[in-house]
């Protein structure tokens, strides 16, 4: 990153390559310099800046390293716990971490707690076994993109006013980028919270040795909330007048109901491999956004939507899909050598409009969104 002298340098000299006088310059750079008589080139003596950049003189020039002021040492911490077993008559294994990272830059960080639990346990002499693969995770996360605002801000402006409170912003003739200290210190109570419920929890129960049936749920479960806020500010000629909340959350279920049937053969020269099922699968989601403007405090225990009194906003949506399907394969092989293959599926689904075809299937079928 240039330093307030540097960058002065870089504007003389761009304005000297255009043909431009430097000191006629927005940005309050003032300069000495001449033409060398022997070379006939431009030479600069000396870089001025006013001692404030504003007139009311609460504006203090600097030597501002944005980069800096923005970035940290990046700490990740990780963490994690394990326990398992394993009997003649089931196993589990359950596992909780912690991850942390606090990222390089300021105010920003992504936090994970989570716990896992896989276990199966046979019951009556081994004919019927039941398990779950599950995992349970937890997220939070405060993000930012300054950098570029960083990398474009000028040297000059200071952090703060000279009163210390009070943000640093342009002045009129520079470029209108946001004060980075100021976008992340404002952002830094805006994060999200996720909650994921992922997994499958299954039952096997052999009929006879060569006859087993099998049913399987699975569930993918996934809760989205924020709570934003959009903070009054006033940064050199960047102002904004009107505070406001945003509220948001999502929450989406994935649903998956499988049931199986699978004999198997051998006999001889003979092998039958056949498996028949159901497979019911539900999509469902429920969106809902809202926000607000105008409030007199803004603190953590007072930004909700009920205590704004300017213009108010919400939206929102849902979906549910449904698909229903019949399935059967069978495998017929002769002395290893020979194979004979098919296979049957059946859909119906909640997305298409009913046919005839599908009027076997209408009491499993979900007609809607």
């Amino acid at each position: 990153m240039l330093d307030a002298e540097q960058y002065g340098r870089v504007l003389w000299q761009a304005n000297i390559n255009s043909g431009f006088d430097p000191n006629s310059n927005s940005i309050q750079y003032r300069y000495n310099w001449h033409v060398d008589a022997a070379s006939n080139q431009p030479v600069l003596d000396n870089v001025f800046v006013p001692e404030y950049l504003d007139p009311a003189q609460t504006i203090k020039a600097a030597n501002t390293n944005w980069f800096n002021e923005i970035s940290r040492t990046g700490v990740v911490q990780n963490y994690d716990l394990q326990l398992s077993n394993a009997t003649p008559s089931g196993n589990y294994l359950l596992s909780l971490g912690y991850f942390d990272n606090k990222g390089i830059i300021k105010t920003t960080g992504f936090n994970r707690i989570s716990a896992r639990l896989n276990s199966d346990f046979k019951l009556f002499d081994n004919k019927l076994t039941i398990g779950e693969n599950l995992s349970v995770t937890k997220t939070k996360e405060v993000q930012a993109d300054v950098i570029n605002a960083a990398i474009q801000a000028v040297p000059l402006i200071p952090v703060h006013t000279t009163d210390g409170v009070g943000w640093g912003g342009p002045v009129a003739g520079m470029n209108d980028r946001q004060n980075p200290v100021r976008l992340l210190e404002d952002n830094k109570q805006n994060y999200y919270n996720y909650v994921r419920v992922f997994g499958n929890f299954f039952a096997d129960l052999k009929i006879l040795p060569s006859l087993v049936f099998r049913s399987n749920v699975g569930v993918d479960y996934g809760n989205y909330s924020s709570r934003n806020w959009q903070k009054k500010y006033q940064s050199g000629y960047l102002v904004g007048s009107v505070n406001k909340v945003i509220n948001t959350q999502n929450h989406i279920m994935n649903l998956t109901w499988t049931n199986t049937i699978n004999y198997k053969l051998n006999k001889g020269n003979n092998r039958l491999d056949v498996v028949a099922g159901t497979e019911y699968y539900q999509s469902t989601t429920s969106f809902f956004n809202a926000s607000r403007e105008g409030y007199v405090l803004e603190a953590p225990d007072y930004m909700y939507l009920n205590a704004g009194t300017g213009i108010k906003d919400n939206s929102g949506y849902g979906m549910k899909n449904v698909l229903m399907s019949y399935i059967a394969k069978a495998n017929y092989s002769f002395k290893n050598r020979y194979l004979l293959s098919g296979t049957l599926r059946y859909d119906g689904s909640s997305r298409f409009a009913r046919t005839t075809g599908l009027d076997y299937f209408r009491p499993f079928l979900l007609h809607g969104a």
